[in-house]
């Protein structure tokens, strides 16, 4: 019996947990441990338990006992008793709910941790927590499969909805926002983070709610983004898992830049890039974390984070293809069929030259063949060495060459964009294509990974000592004016100004002048003052 004595087994559980709820933890705590044991004693009873946890229910007792717990975890009276209560209403779907929706099950794990000794608690928990959870996943997959309806509507519609069921409701009708439908569905996901089953049924709901006209303004109030990266890094190696997140972070990246922003810190980028490869057989998840990294691309921000991060990078390249790899192939590719063309027409004495990348040379065959040419036409001028008559400028090709460089050209002009896949991409499955965003983000950053570079400090501009400098510290204790349009003021009535910049006293300012100017000027003013 508590400090109460008789008079709190007299009363009902609704006014046990609203004592409960206004306990001052962990001042209160003498007091919150009697009404823990009354209630633990209502709902004891199997006959009347059904009656007593549906007013348990009503009361939003578990939220309260919970919040105790979580309060007063390191009491172990405490939590000796909550884990009681726990164990009475196991099997009633309606508190596991509740108790799982709460945190109840991170409490009884932190509690098993922090009580590790007490044989007690250390034979119950382990079977509570199974049962809990076991109970709690079938429960979850009902709730969550009725919040999903209700996650494609907004907010407003779902009350015109209500509205038109009941016209002459006396009172204004009330619905749970989106966001906080969608929290609970997370909240049911954290808890049973192992269980593949609740995180599809959870990922889907969460797809429909990334579709909510809601979600452009609520997304980040609400925890989406914390779970599908826990979600991830528990089922890296399930396909069905990863290209459900890739599709919802994927719908949250194209709304908003702040959203994009949001998803690459969670760094999921580089943990989808990793998993990537072991998705060959399947090419939908591929290709959803493909999508994905096109939404990311839309906003300069998140570009920019991608493409400081080195493996994605790298990714991008196996992808698409290197550019710069790619030119120099090219490049290569047109050096040599060059070479082979000018060794052909040399051997057939049509050319005299032959052409090395930017340099001209002409080849010793075709230089002896002019010199014996003008020796027996009586002209000695090429054979002592001039060759300032022969033709420098290269012959136009053949209809073949002609058609060979034009294919080259068109080659290494579209080498990065008419490829399907680049590289072979080992893992990669061969029906993924890759985004445009993808392909413009590779040819835009040459494959390059991105450096800060530290902004050069301005230099600090020195005054002279002598001439014109001098002149300029006598006026030091005026305003500057008419040096540069940015800062040019108003002249003071002084004399000092009359002699530098004119008789006029109302002249004004005066646009800057050329510094030849402003250094007789100077000068002029200087030479008066003394």
């Amino acid at each position: 019996m508590g400090i109460f004595g008789s008079k709190i087994s007299a009363m009902d559980i609704p006014w046990l947990v609203k004592q409960l709820n206004e306990c001052q933890l962990p001042v209160d705590r003498n007091q919150a441990l009697d009404l823990l044991e009354q209630v633990d004693q209502n709902l004891v009873d199997k006959k009347t338990l059904e009656a007593q946890a549906r007013l348990f229910k009503d009361a939003d007792g578990m939220r309260v006992v919970v919040r105790v717990g979580k309060k007063l975890v390191e009491d172990i009276f405490v939590v000796t008793v909550i884990v009681q209560i726990v164990d009475d209403v196991k099997m009633n779907v309606p508190l596991i709910m509740d108790f799982i929706e709460f945190g109840g099950v991170d409490l009884l794990e932190k509690a098993m941790r922090v009580h590790a000794k007490d044989d007690y608690l250390a034979g119950l928990m382990p079977k509570l927590i199974r049962v809990v959870l076991a109970v709690g996943a079938s429960a979850c997959i009902e709730d969550i499969n009725e919040q999903g309806l209700n996650l494609l509507l907004c907010h407003r519609c779902q009350e015109t909805i209500e509205r038109t069921k009941h016209p002459f409701a006396a009172r204004p009708v009330t619905i749970p926002h989106p966001k906080d439908r969608v929290n609970r569905v997370l909240r049911f996901m954290d808890n049973f983070s192992s269980r593949t089953d609740v995180q599809l049924v959870g990922l889907d709901a969460v797809i429909k709610y990334c579709r909510n006209a809601d979600a452009v303004n609520a997304a980040r109030d609400t925890e989406v983004f914390f779970v599908l990266a826990k979600c991830v890094e528990a089922h890296r190696a399930d396909s069905s898992v990863l290209w459900r997140v890739a599709m919802a972070f994927s719908l949250l990246a194209s709304l908003q830049s702040e959203l994009a922003m949001a998803v690459v810190a969670t760094n999921v980028h580089e943990t989808l890039v990793d998993a990537y490869p072991s998705l060959a057989a399947h090419s939908l998840a591929q290709q959803q974390i493909l999508w994905l990294f096109g939404s990311l691309l839309r906003w300069q921000r998140s570009k920019k984070m991608l493409h400081k991060s080195a493996r994605v990078m790298d990714f991008f390249k196996a992808l698409v293809g290197d550019p710069l790899a790619d030119r120099k192939r090219v490049e290569q590719e047109q050096r040599l069929r060059q070479l082979e063309a000018d060794a052909k027409s040399v051997a057939s004495g049509t050319r005299s030259l032959v052409t090395l990348g930017s340099s001209t040379v002409a080849t010793k065959p075709a230089a002896a063949a002019a010199a014996a040419a003008a020796a027996d036409a009586g002209d000695n001028s090429l054979s002592r060495g001039d060759v300032s008559g022969l033709s420098r400028s290269r012959p136009a090709p053949s209809g073949d060459e002609d058609e060979r460089s034009r294919a080259v050209d068109e080659a290494a002009g579209d080498a990065d964009i008419d490829d399907d896949r680049g590289p072979e991409l080992q893992g990669c499955s061969i029906d993924v294509a890759v985004p445009v965003q993808i392909r413009a983000f590779v040819r835009e950053t040459q494959g390059r990974v991105y450096r800060d570079k530290k902004a050069p400090g301005r230099r600090r501009r020195r005054r002279g000592k002598g001439g014109a400098g001098r002149a300029r510290r006598l006026f030091d204790d005026q305003p500057r004016f008419g040096t540069t349009r940015r800062n040019a003021v108003a002249p003071p009535p002084d004399w000092a100004q009359h002699l530098r910049y004119g008789d006029a006293p109302d002249r004004g300012a005066q646009p800057p002048a050329p510094r030849e100017q402003r250094r007789a000027q100077d000068e002029k003013a200087a030479a008066a003052y003394d």
